[in-house]
């Protein structure tokens, strides 16, 4: 008898021992339902954001013909025009060390990040040593498990997400976010501008040259209208198309109990045709040895 399997002999072991295999799916279906109701639900809230042109809003196209004719004198100057890379710069903090750790010390989320290691009783960790989280922790976490960024290449649009436990929670971080790197930017452009003016101011009392002191004059003007515009516009980096809402609560992200009960399925169906098989290869081999042995004449 030939000891390797074929399909056909494994499509007949499946029919003979169906009952066990129906078993087994039947049993880690159950598994995996149990498991994916007695798991905490994860919800998600998003934030659809867009670039601010802030070019645009220095003067438009004619702002902008302005601003390259001016570039070269402005790099000398130390002073920093607007331009696309504003946009990949708010992108960058927004996923950015900085911006997350601030956002977590400031609201306290480190008991709240790592609660399976928190007393709230007490207002102590469990743990000691090296088992303490740390910001850089919670930062990698954060960064890993609650938070994701993604971007459209071909509108600009970008999308942040917030997965939690608790949907309105959810949702507040997510805007939170939003206007944090918002507020960043602004003051950046702020504080650039001013440092800028000044800058521009002493190379405009060392020159007599007329068309020089014209030219310093627009890039004044410039950066004038750049620190009034990052003053007043609260959505300076990212105006808000869509701000985060609590989804409901039964509408969570994971876990999803249909996806779970077709690999628990899927699961079962190979654990029980594996023992089916393992089962008549025994048999097999059982029958083997109660053969009588040959006699040699």
């Amino acid at each position: 008898m030939n000891d390797y399997l074929t399909i056909a002999d494994i499509i007949d072991i499946a029919r003979g021992r169906r009952w066990l295999i129906a078993a087994g799916v039947a049993l880690f279906l159950a598994l995996a339902l149990a498991g994916s109701f007695l798991m905490t639900p994860i919800y998600r809230a998003q934030a659809l954001l867009v670039p601010a042109n802030t070019s645009s809003s220095l003067g438009g196209s004619s702002g902008s013909s302005m601003l390259g004719q001016l570039g070269g004198l402005a790099s000398l100057a130390g002073v920093l025009l607007p331009s696309d890379a504003e946009t990949d710069e708010a992108l960058a903090l927004l996923k950015s060390r900085e911006l997350t750790q601030a956002f977590i010390e400031e609201n306290d989320l480190m008991p709240v990040l790592f609660h399976k290691k928190w007393n709230a009783e007490t207002g102590e960790w469990r743990v000691t040593g090296d088992k303490v989280p740390t910001l850089w922790d919670a930062y990698k976490y954060f960064n890993r498990k609650v938070r994701k960024v993604y971007q459209d290449k071909a509108t600009g649009h970008v999308t942040l997400q917030i997965e939690w436990r608790d949907p309105q929670v959810a949702a507040d971080w997510a805007n939170e976010l939003a206007n944090r790197v918002n507020l960043a930017m602004r003051q950046r452009a702020i504080d650039e501008a001013a440092r800028s003016i000044r800058q521009l101011n002493v190379e405009l009392a060392k020159t007599q040259v007329v068309s020089l002191q014209q030219a310093i004059a627009q890039l004044v003007q410039t950066q004038i209208e750049r620190q009034t515009i990052a003053e007043v516009r609260e959505e300076f980096a990212f105006r808000i198309l869509d701000r985060a809402a609590p989804p409901d609560l039964d509408d969570y992200e994971r876990p999803k109990p249909v996806l779970y009960a077709a690999v628990g399925m899927f699961m079962g169906f190979v654990a029980g045709l594996s023992l089916a098989v393992m089962l008549d290869r025994r048999r097999v081999l059982d029958a083997k040895r109660r053969l009588p042995e040959p006699v040699v004449a």
